[in-house]
């Protein structure tokens, strides 16, 4: 182990020349070994050094390396062996359910679950544009393996970072969890038509499990995957939380969502000084060490080579000052689809915010641009919020099984209260009843109302709303595929196509506005949600999913229903 660590030093090194891990999280790990307990590491995966990546730090850090359990697609010659020989094991899926199987069955007293999240400034896998296109996905071999590799010690990919979570322990979860009855989120369907609006379910907290009776382990598999989704969901939150900004998800996410059409390096310099702020604010790390000015100065031009002159490109133009360098990023297909990877990592941290502007931009209309400010009431903002959040479900966890998603729309409403995007007032409204002959009772309800400042927070909101622009286009172009299959059966595989093919003839035509808006990812969300709504109905045939449309559905007028209940969120320009 400690010559394989020495060489995976060694040629990481040569990849990432920096590598960041905050040291008190290293001594968190190092506490929750003295329990004695097994330690699962779960990763929101980013690429294929996350696994070498977690076990090099963790030896270098003295601790135990885990035992890493690889997919099977990555069981090739001759780097399968390399990976059974330092502890590693292949497996389909369902590493969490045999994990959790082995609680339940009384086969270990607990386990200890770290999330971890990984910040590259350039991904070594290279992109996923082909998959994102529909494309297929090239089997991996050694040669292949051996080829990125050496080409990879060529180029520059910038620096890398790790981030552990907070351990907890998966006995107070399954306690927790059983004592409540709790159901996960799931995919509700449409009723007569309409949404049914999402609802969170609520867990007590897990900070007192010793309150709680012992699991019952002789649970059904149906609720047992119901857990398991549910504590899945709970590691993803947890992991996103962990994500540290690196500079290029910075540039890559100012660009995009701010300046598509260029913007000078002073003004950009500032704009990522403000996103980090931002970051940190809402409980989130940047991973870009030292002065930010210093970084700035020194380090832009390095970071503008490791994004690469496809993804942004710097040219100098005359200014009243002389000549300036203008950054504009590469928005042509398929390069954006990478870039907007890399500013996607941040958008989690705005994901629920986002949802709030854009809901008050679909409850408001043109009246938000002609007023200084316009009222909201706010119970029918939340109302909106949460249906907007079950539509994106798929795409973000907005809070974690252990809340209650409207207590997490309303804290972040007054939390955007704080940053002075809304001011709330308490109105009074009298009503009167006359009863016979002479007698008259006051009612008085109260009623929240939300205000939004839109002479000078018109700019924020729009900003957050077109953060979700690309989402909800291809959302709405898929369902309004849909209406090509009222009456038909069709393959999954052709579902997939036939929603990206009208998506990239819609921006040929510029129908669309957001490239991004081509990808496979949201395509998938979307056929899930559908299904999930009971829209959409499959059967399997030959190894090939075939979906078609419920019985209610399966009309011109009613597929109308479900298009307009996305559409009322894009079109709220």
């Amino acid at each position: 182990m400690t010559v394989a660590s020495w060489i995976i030093g060694k040629t990481l090194g040569r990849i990432y020349p920096q590598i960041l891990v905050r040291n008190a999280q290293i001594d968190v790990i190092r506490k929750a070994r003295e329990s004695g307990y097994p330690i699962v590491y779960l990763p929101v995966h980013r690429s294929h050094v996350d696994y070498v990546l977690v076990s090099w730090v963790l030896v270098a850090c003295d601790l135990r390396a885990p035992l890493v359990a690889a997919g099977d697609n990555l069981n090739i010659p001759i780097f399968s062996l390399m990976m059974r020989s330092v502890g590693g094991f292949f497996i389909k899926r369902g590493l969490l359910s045999i994990v959790v199987d082995n609680l339940l069955a009384k086969k270990v007293e607990d386990v200890l679950v770290v999330p971890v999240n990984f910040s590259y400034e350039r991904l070594l896998d290279g992109n996923f544009i082909r998959e994102q296109l529909g494309r297929p996905k090239v089997s991996e071999s050694f040669a292949s393996a051996a080829l990125g590799l050496w080409n990879s010690l060529q180029a520059k990919f910038g620096s890398a970072r790790i981030d552990f979570g907070q351990p907890f322990s998966l006995r107070e979860f399954v306690n927790a969890y059983q004592y409540d009855k709790v159901t996960p989120q799931l995919p509700l369907p449409l009723q007569n038509g309409y949404v049914a609006k999402a609802k969170a379910k609520l867990v007590q907290s897990l900070s007192n499990p010793s309150a709680a009776p012992s699991p019952n382990m002789d649970i059904d598999s149906v609720e047992q995957r119901e857990m398991v989704n549910s504590l899945a969901k709970h590691v993803i939150y947890d992991g996103e939380k962990c994500f540290s900004m690196m500079s290029t998800n910075a540039i890559s996410f100012i660009l995009l969502n701010k300046y598509r059409k260029g913007v000078t390096t002073q003004v950009l310099a500032k704009e990522i000084e403000l996103l980090a702020e931002e970051m940190l604010d809402r409980g989130y790390d940047v991973g870009i060490s030292g002065n930010m000015e210093d970084v700035i100065t020194h380090g832009f031009n390095s970071q503008l080579t490791v994004l690469g002159p496809t993804l942004v490109r710097q040219d100098r133009t005359a200014t009243a000052n002389g000549q300036s360098a203008l950054i504009r990023p590469v928005t042509k297909l398929p390069n954006i689809i990478e870039l907007a990877y890399y500013s996607n990592c941040v958008l989690p941290a705005y994901a629920l915010e986002a949802v709030i502007a854009t809901s008050v931009s679909v409850l408001s209309g043109a009246k938000r641009t002609e007023a200084e400010s316009i009222s909201i009431d706010e119970n029918v903002l939340i109302s909106t919020v949460l249906e907007f959040c079950e539509i994106l479900q798929n795409e973000f966890i907005f809070a974690p099984p252990c809340t209650n998603l409207e207590d997490a729309v309303r804290s972040t409403v007054q939390y955007m209260t704080k940053q002075k995007v809304f001011f709330r007032t308490l109105l009074v409204a009298a009503t009167f009843k006359r009863i016979p002959p002479t007698i008259i009772l006051l009612q008085e309800h109260d009623k929240d109302m939300v205000h939004v400042d839109t002479k000078n927070q018109l700019e924020r909101i729009t900003f957050l709303t077109n953060l979700l622009k690309p989402i909800v286009d291809t959302y709405f172009t898929a369902a309004c595929v849909l209406r090509c299959i009222v009456g038909f059966e069709i393959q999954e595989k052709q579902l997939q196509m036939d929603i990206l093919t009208e998506i990239k003839s819609l921006l040929q035509h510029d129908s669309l506005t957001y490239g991004e808006s081509l990808a496979m990812d949201p395509v998938r969300n979307f056929i899930k949600l559908m299904s999930g709504w009971e829209v959409l109905e499959s059967y399997k045939y030959d190894r090939t999913t075939v979906y078609y449309l419920q019985d209610h559905f399966d009309c011109d007028k009613t597929i109308e229903e479900v298009i307009r209940r996305i559409q009322k969120y894009r079109d709220c320009e």
